[in-house]
């Protein structure tokens, strides 16, 4: 819940920061409630970066203490040992390739497998412990594998022809994911041990085994050359490694000092995602596919809240965050662009508000909610007079671009308030207190979501925002 006692009125304008490379922009810092940060220069330089280049980085900070703490950018994998989902019970997926969905089953013997057809069932019994990874097409012909951890490895069960080979480890092991790694038909089990990583091409029943010696962890696995195949990006304590299975060969990116990669996105709008890079000094973007990175300089403490398309232009934008500004960095471009803001504020989201390509950014303010639209370079704010939350960014008028659902618990004036970035305004639905939204879906088969409120412990109302009216359920 946002509070506005304290909070300066917002700053007006954009500052345009950097369209040139090696131009210097100043950047006011205000942080409220703390002493006031030095002017920060921040530019753009490129370089070249030989594989076995070493950097010298001082500490790592990334938090800044005059806004809310900002969250790390999420590409879809943790930077852990290993990532394993939670065991499945059962569930659904064609495991033949003829398009009708079979069903599985777990007991403490084995699995069973139900042909969707014909209903008939075929049992694979297995031995001691085991759970059931996920479903996938490991092999390259019609149909999905279900891939097991069993004791002492791993077990592709391949209901096509009713059989199973197993993959055997000593010592610990862990699935981190299932994906095409090599170009070719059938994802790779990508299992990673104490002393290395191991991708199983169950399309012919191989193996091939990365070593690695101390602590390591795979960052993400995705196309970061540009070329068929998802490369295998691992940390260490001395650098970055991308495994390319495609060839079994890995670059390495030498390290000295701490560093932090915070997500693995396309920034530059060409075949192939760069590798976000913190460091002391500001951020280094780094693109596998030719060796080369990015350096942009940040003299004072910054966060990375998320990467992704803010202008509507091929390549995500790297969102920044420091306190009195959120800064919009677009790599293809070499350009940063900077939004003040006065006092504390939080990022909500990031999604496409107002029908035109490129994501908004829906932030947290002391007065209310400000929208930036970084393709247009402007913002719209939108004051809402009492304490409040974000229920949601979701498409409610079935017009283009998503609303955002606020709800006022209380106040002089409580109840729903839909912003409509797309129009520039919003519209009120006056509850008692105390609202609760249960839900946003589609109810009428109509586009747009009909949001449902719940007052009390019963009563429910329905505000179907596209045509602006309110029914009791």
């Amino acid at each position: 819940m946002q509070r506005r006692a304290g909070i300066h009125p917002p700053d007006a304008g954009v500052v345009d920061a950097l369209a040139v490379r090696r131009n210097v922009a100043q950047m006011r810092c205000d942080a409220t409630g703390h002493a006031p940060c030095s002017a920060a220069d921040m530019h753009v330089a490129s370089l070249t970066l030989a594989r076995s280049l070493a950097f010298a980085l001082p500490t790592l900070i990334l938090a800044s203490s005059g806004c809310a703490a900002p969250t790390q950018a999420d590409d879809g994998a943790e930077n852990s040992l290993a990532t394993v989902g939670e065991p499945l019970a059962g569930g659904s997926f064609d495991a033949n390739g003829d398009g009708v969905a079979d069903t599985f089953s777990v007991s403490s013997s084995g699995v069973s497998i139900t042909n969707g057809q014909t209903h008939t069932s075929h049992f694979y019994n297995l031995t001691g412990a085991f759970s059931v990874y996920g479903h996938a097409d490991t092999d390259g012909q019609p149909g999905e594998e279900l891939v097991v951890v069993a004791g002492g490895g791993v077990s592709v069960l391949r209901d096509r022809n009713f059989s199973s080979f197993f993959y055997n480890f000593t010592g610990p092991f862990a699935i981190n994911t299932v994906a095409d790694c090599d170009g070719w038909p059938g994802a790779e089990i990508v299992v990673v041990t104490s002393g290395g990583i191991s991708t199983l091409r169950d399309r012919n029943r191989s193996n091939h085994f990365y070593n690695f010696t101390g602590n390591f962890a795979i960052k993400a696995v995705s196309d970061t050359d540009g070329y068929a195949g998802a490369e295998i990006v691992v940390v260490t304590t001395g650098g970055v490694s991308t495994l390319r299975d495609r060839n079994t060969s890995d670059a390495f990116y030498n390290f000295s000092g701490n560093f932090v990669v915070n997500a693995v996105k396309d920034t530059d709008g060409r075949p192939g995602d760069e590798l976000v890079i913190a460091t002391t000094s500001g951020l280094l973007l780094l693109s596998d596919s030719n060796g080369s990175s990015r350096s942009y300089a940040i003299s004072s403490s910054f966060g990375i809240n998320t990467v992704t398309d803010t202008d509507g232009v091929a390549g995500g934008e790297v969102v920044l965050t420091r306190a009195g500004e959120i800064a919009v960095l677009s790599d293809r471009t070499g350009a940063i662009r900077s939004y003040l803001i006065s006092g504390d504020y939080k990022i909500n989201k990031a999604s496409e508000t107002n029908g035109v390509a490129g994501d908004e950014l829906v932030v947290v303010i002391g007065t209310g909610i400000r929208v930036i639209d970084d393709h247009a370079h402007a913002y719209k704010d939108y004051a809402i007079s009492s304490d409040f939350t974000v229920a949601g960014v979701v498409d409610t008028d079935g017009q283009p671009g998503a609303e955002v659902v606020v709800v006022v618990p209380g106040g002089a004036r409580p109840g729903i308030v839909v912003l409509h970035p797309r129009v520039k305004t919003s519209k009120e639905y006056g509850f008692a207190p105390i609202p609760i939204v249960e839900s946003m879906s589609d109810r009428d088969g109509k586009p747009g979501a009909e949001i449902v409120v719940r007052r009390g412990t019963s009563l429910h109302w329905l505000i179907t925002d596209r045509t602006g009216t309110v029914v009791p359920l």
